[in-house]
């Protein structure tokens, strides 16, 4: 047809139009792609008015069109089209019509068409073509406003009310030199049952089913990840297959932080600014927003699904423009403006929060207008964020929408964000160096902190605190400092300090609440989960939080009403909206934002109590001794104990190590937890008034180390080195160095230099790379080996590795240096060597005696003569035979054991009793592995 050809033809050189006849200056306010898009649509309207102009050419088609085309009439076509675009007023259609008829009088079959018709198509075309590019141009100077004002909102990390010190921080940081993208876990299509809820006590239904089902999404979390593996969150932008995706993650693994950051590099993009975003961050890791977007434009559609649910008479269009204007303070949106881009499917839909809807109900009406909208544009990607504790799987189909969990940070990343915290707030590099070296080795040191370091809120506290002071020695200072930081972020607009919010309380006041409330949480039982603090059902909550405020503000005599107003206020008006201590986990449940928190603030409360008891009363016993007699060796109140130890003066902490290694724990003949459990607190940094106990957990320790009965117990050796290697930046380091040095002789050599590397780091790793160009190719070997081990990542033990993996003419030294670069983390280094061969009498312990004792443990009934046939099979370690075939059956009997005790109570005493025929032969401590897991 006539029209389909002038279309396609008006189409295909509208580009040129836009590139190389109009200019730099106008491609800037409008794309090619609009002008082209303003002609086909002018077009339409004008064959839509006027369709009697070349009906009857419809079914004859024409020749010759493009010379007809490519004459006079293009060159007064391109000259009127651009008018619009340099602000020159509507395309002139008399003289396009001219120029048509002109041109129409040289072509053997249009030289005949109606004039009037022509007169009439034209107008109708101008007028399209000046309205849409008119709505086009004012689309653009929108969207510029639009970036503008989302970049301002979302392109700063703002620390406003976190303290350090005292003293408030407000300095912003730049989001896009800050960012580390995090990694995600993809879930499996099925929805995850709950195992059937056990029989409760109908009073005490409410909170106990709450601890259960934490425990039970906990479990069905680990079973979700199993056989997936991780992927960077950038992929989920990247994939065609999965346009539309739900990410879970915790409070504080920054599922917010990550919509921000990709709002704010798509609108980099449409700026032509995205190489100098990723080169302010200075490094090659950081995600341009090509990676992101590839050359496409993406308009960010940025929802908080907590604003929309304010909304409920609006749709999400309109919704979308009132938060243009209200929010972003855009001045004028343009009829369809979001249309334009969503019908388009150019549009990045970013739906952030839905477990911060209220209830139940309410959430499940905004997920159905969430459908509706995201129904109406299929085109357009979206990515849906909430808190795995305020998420349904009834919510989103997991088949139309995959679901990823947003993962902790991993060593690398928390490097990563290292360096790019100090990259962008030191300028003298010297000085950065510095920071960086010294935040590394804080985190090295402090296992626990660096636990906390992996949820990026919790690292960004800790890079802040340290930035404006050096991280505490002991680790519990550092806890009370992160603790203010998180309560003062309650306070932003000092609603607190002034009582604007609440009725009673004050800032000071909520510190006390937060202990009390912290022990009762803790006592309360145990959660498997080691970063999450214990769930809270709102009900229990509630009564708990009005006893306290009575008792913190007891000489105002609130009555329980009074009080427990004051709770409900707290909760709703202060710790449903906001980061800080508290935080909302779900649908009528809260929790410690970290288990940590929930310790410490644990430990506080007891000192609290016990500074309050009379010493003189007949029946006093310190409520720090209570604790450590009901609890010791229990896994949930470990940390409690640690930190009840550390902040004791010296005194009182002589007297809690002494109850501590006269417990006379169970199994202490084998297991030696009380004296292990003191060492652990001597090393954190305790105060001791009494060297002569000081001495005594040394030289115990130490006696550990070197003593023949351990056997091969892999748990309790690993257990005596980790307790020892923790006393590395103590005042006690040096001390135990010097009593390991005097048993030298008796302590394994690649164990003695991992101890060397941990207590007296510096001269070590200076003998080991010196070592890695030793003669002997076993010294090589060993020390790469031991250089894995140590974990110590510098750019000279890298360098040595990667030397000696190149370099090296023995197989053994190679393979050992690539172990050791991979347990560094240097990935991308690989390399395939051959094992050794199994010896052919050695294949009955590989592959049949494994076979035979992996059904032992499955099977429900028991009998004596296969409990005895796995503690037989605990000798096979005394064999000299290949050491990797016989650990493989020794260790597979040891876990059928610990299986079959979970179904039986008749395992642990015969393995007791196994022990005891057996404590003094070499093999013993394969037995003393299992004890030790079934005593934890």
């Amino acid at each position: 047809m006539v029209m389909a050809t002038i279309g396609t033809f008006l189409g295909g050189w509208a580009l040129d139009v836009a590139k190389d006849k109009v200019g730099d200056a106008v491609d800037q306010r409008l794309s090619g792609d609009s002008i082209k898009e303003a002609i086909q649509q002018a077009v339409r309207v004008a064959d839509g008015d006027v369709p009697e102009l070349f009906a009857p050419y419809e079914r004859q088609g024409l020749k010759g069109i493009d010379r007809f085309l490519n004459g006079a009439f293009r060159e007064v076509a391109i000259a009127q089209l651009q008018k619009p675009l340099q602000d020159d007023g509507k395309p002139d259609d008399a003289l396009l019509t001219q120029a048509f008829l002109r041109e129409a009088k040289t072509h053997p079959r249009l030289k005949e068409i109606d004039e009037r018709h022509v007169e009439d198509w034209m107008k109708a075309f101008t007028d399209a073509y000046f309205q849409t590019t008119n709505n086009f141009l004012s689309f653009q100077v929108t969207q510029a406003q639009y970036y503008r004002q989302l970049r301002s909102k979302t392109g700063k990390v703002v620390f406003s009310g976190m303290a350090v010190d005292g003293t408030v921080v407000d300095e912003p940081g730049e989001l896009t030199r800050i960012f580390v993208m995090p990694d995600v876990q993809r879930q499996g299509e099925k929805g995850y049952e709950l195992a059937k809820m056990p029989a409760l006590d109908v009073a005490e239904d409410a909170q106990k089913r709450v601890l259960w089902e934490q425990q039970q999404q906990f479990l069905l979390r680990k079973e979700r990840a199993a056989g997936t593996t991780p992927v960077s969150a950038v992929e989920l932008l990247k994939s065609k297959d999965e346009k539309r995706v739900v990410i879970l993650g915790a409070p504080g693994a920054g599922k917010t932080t990550l919509m921000n950051y990709w709002v704010v590099m798509a609108t980099l993009e449409q700026a032509g600014a995205a190489s100098g975003a990723s080169s302010e961050n200075g490094s090659s890791k950081n995600i341009t927003s090509d990676a992101l977007f590839g050359t496409g434009r993406c308009l960010p559609v940025l929802i908080r699904i907590r604003d929309l649910v304010r909304e409920p008479d609006l749709s999400v269009l309109e919704f979308l423009i009132k938060f243009a204007k209200a929010d972003l303070e855009v001045e004028e949106i343009p009829t369809d403006f979001f249309q334009h881009w969503l019908k388009r499917g150019d549009a990045l839909i970013l739906l952030d929060g839905l477990d911060e809807v209220a209830d139940d109900a309410q959430r499940h009406k905004v997920v159905e207008k969430i459908e509706t909208f995201l129904r109406a544009y299929e085109d357009c990607p979206a990515i849906i964020t909430s808190r795995p504790a305020g998420y349904r799987d009834d919510y989103f189909s997991r088949k139309q929408y995959p679901h990823y969990e947003l993962l902790p940070f991993d060593d690398e990343k928390i490097e990563t964000f290292i360096n790019y915290w100090y990259d962008s707030r030191v300028d003298s590099p010297p000085e950065r160096e510095r920071r960086k070296e010294s935040l590394r080795d804080a985190l090295a040191k402090k296992p626990r902190i660096k636990q906390l370091a992996r949820n990026p809120l919790l690292l960004t506290m800790i890079a802040l605190i340290h930035r404006y002071r050096t991280l505490p020695r002991q680790r519990h200072e550092l806890y009370n400092c992160a603790v203010e930081t998180l309560i003062s972020t309650w306070d932003k607009e000092k609603e607190l300090t002034t009582n604007s919010k609440l009725d009673y309380l004050t800032l000071p006041d909520i510190r006390r609440l937060m202990e009390r409330l912290a022990y009762w949480v803790h006592a309360q039982g145990s959660v498997s989960d080691a970063e999450n603090g214990t769930q809270i059902e709102r009900g229990a909550i509630v009564k708990q939080l009005a006893k306290s405020i009575q008792a913190v503000k007891a000489s105002e005599k609130l009555q329980w009403h009074q009080a427990k107003a004051e709770a409900i206020t707290l909760l709703d008006k202060i710790v449903k909206d906001r980061a800080g201590l508290l935080s909302k986990q779900g649908e009528n449940r809260y929790a410690f934002v970290h288990k940590t928190y929930q310790e410490y603030l644990c430990s506080q409360e007891i000192l609290y109590l016990q500074e309050d008891q009379d010493p003189d009363d007949d029946n006093y016993v310190p409520y720090v001794k209570q604790h450590i007699k009901q609890y010791l060796h229990d896994p949930h109140w470990r940390e409690v104990l640690l930190l009840l130890v550390a902040q004791q003066t010296p005194i009182p902490a002589k007297s809690s190590l002494k109850t501590i290694l006269n417990a006379e724990s169970e199994y202490e003949q084998w297991l030696h937890r009380d004296v292990l459990f003191a060492g652990s607190c001597l090393a954190e940094n305790a105060e001791v008034s009494d060297q002569g106990i000081v001495d005594e957990i040394l030289t115990e320790l130490v006696s550990l180390e070197t003593s023949a009965q351990l056997g091969l117990s892999r748990k309790l050796q690993g257990e005596i080195f980790r307790v020892i290697a923790s006393f590395q930046g103590t005042p006690f380091a040096s001390s135990m160095m010097k009593r390991l040095a005097a048993y030298q002789p008796h302590i394994e050599q690649q164990r003695m230099i991992e101890y060397q590397s941990r207590l007296n780091p510096n001269e070590t790793m200076q003998k080991l790379l010196r070592l890695l160009k030793d003669n002997d190719p076993l010294v090589r070997t060993s020390t790469a080996r031991s250089l894995g081990k140590i974990g110590h990542s510098s750019n000279s033990v890298v360098d040595g590795l990667m030397a000696l993996l190149l370099n090296d003419e023995d197989p053994c030294a190679r393979a050992s240096a690539c172990e050791a670069l991979r347990a560094l983390g240097q990935d991308d280094v690989t390399i395939m060597y051959e094992g050794i061969d199994v010896l052919p009498e050695e294949e009955e312990y590989l592959f049949v005696r494994p076979s035979a004792i992996r059904p032992l443990g499955a099977l429900g009934q028991l009998f004596d003569t296969r409990i005895e046939a796995l503690l037989d099979s605990l000798k096979d370690s005394s064999l000299s035979m290949n050491g990797n075939i016989i650990r493989r059956v020794s260790d597979r009997a040891t876990q059928s054991l610990i299986t079959l005790a979970q179904k039986s109570d008749t395992v642990k005493p015969a393995l007791v009793e196994w022990i005891e025929q057996h404590q003094h032969e070499a093999y013993v401590g394969k037995g003393i592995d299992a004890l030790w897991e079934l005593t934890s």
